[in-house]
């Protein structure tokens, strides 16, 4: 369960050997070699480090995210009031023109 049992294991089986014995009477051997982290790969500072690096990368991605996400909300409202400004020339063109047409016939009277 934790790294100090493993190590413990490791030094108990160090030097010895496995047997497994067959049916037909044969036996075979096989030294136990213990040999592991060299680099310190499972060490309580390079675990911890590793974790910090995750959660640094977790975080970052986060922040893109949210970032990609106020990007497309801006772009989002950006098209809403360009769609609104044409719909409201829109409205604009089509007053002038009725009153051109309302002026229009007026004056034909």
């Amino acid at each position: 369960m934790e790294y100090i049992g493993f190590v413990k294991a490791m030094d108990a089986l160090k030097g010895m050997k496995l047997m497994r014995k067959m049916k037909e009477g044969k036996a075979y051997t096989a030294e136990i070699k213990v040999d592991f982290d060299r680099t310190k790969h499972l060490s309580n500072k390079s675990i911890r480090k590793r974790e910090r690096e995750r959660q640094r990368l977790i975080q970052l991605e986060k922040e893109r995210a949210e970032q990609k996400m106020k990007e497309k909300e801006e772009e989002d409202r950006k098209r809403e009031e360009e769609r609104k400004q044409k719909e409201l020339e829109e409205l604009e063109r089509k007053r002038k023109k009725q009153d051109r047409l309302t002026r229009k016939n007026r004056g034909n009277r």
